[in-house]
């Protein structure tokens, strides 16, 4: 892991305890500077927590505040439809949204405003 990443595995580690995860920063955007997403990932989901440009860490304070109920609400879901689960945030807007599927099934991602809305929809997708 690099270096910079382990205050933020730190501060992740505290509020999850001893939930497996590990954060991935492969992926990259370009839009005014090279921006890495750093994703707290395990075996089926993935939650992006962060951007980082040169470095410097930009975390989503929203997301980091409601990691363990995202965590665990997600896990629950991957494991209950055998499928992988993402939640991605849309940075301006502070928006999120979760993509499902890519492993059997076709991806589909639905969009929200709250995390309270997309916690409630991952725990109700199966009435969907």
């Amino acid at each position: 892991m690099e270096n910079y990443l382990k205050p933020l595995k730190t501060k992740l580690t505290s509020l999850l305890g001893k939930r497996y995860f590990d954060l991935y920063d492969g992926e990259q955007s370009f839009i005014v500077y090279p921006t890495n997403h750093i994703n707290l990932i395990n075996d089926f989901i993935s939650i992006e927590v962060a951007t980082c440009v040169y470095s410097n860490i930009n975390e989503y304070a929203h997301i980091i505040e409601n990691i363990v109920a995202l965590y665990d609400q997600a896990s629950i879901l991957s494991d209950k439809i055998s499928e992988y689960v993402f939640i991605n945030v849309a940075a301006k807007e502070k928006h999120v949204s979760v993509s499902i599927g890519g492993l059997d099934s076709d991806l589909e991602t639905h969009y929200f405003k709250t995390i309270p809305e997309l916690l409630t929809y991952m725990k109700e997708y199966d009435n969907y």
